[in-house]
């Protein structure tokens, strides 16, 4: 065969399949739609759920270790800046 007429075939089955694949992407979203509506509050409140409980753990964490290992103060901290002297 042709290479030119190779690539030409190439370029239309490439062509069709993002097609196709397209139509089905956009049919399988229509489908979500229809089937769970716009607003699908479940999911939307178990996500709210999960997030507010990681951030109550890292709170939780944290305040652990603080407890655990005090931090350690850096002298420099409480240092009066030069030409601040009074």
């Amino acid at each position: 065969m042709n290479p030119e007429f190779r690539a030409k075939i190439a370029r239309k089955v490439l062509a069709a399949l993002l097609a196709v694949g397209t139509v089905a992407g956009f049919a399988s979203g229509f489908h979500d739609l229809r089937r769970h509506g716009c607003h699908a509050g479940s999911r939307e409140r178990t996500f709210e759920d999960r997030v507010a409980a990681t951030c109550v753990r890292a709170a939780e964490n944290a305040r652990n270790d603080h407890e655990r290992a005090p931090r350690q103060r850096d002298p420099r901290e409480n240092a009066t800046p030069p030409g601040d002297a009074r």
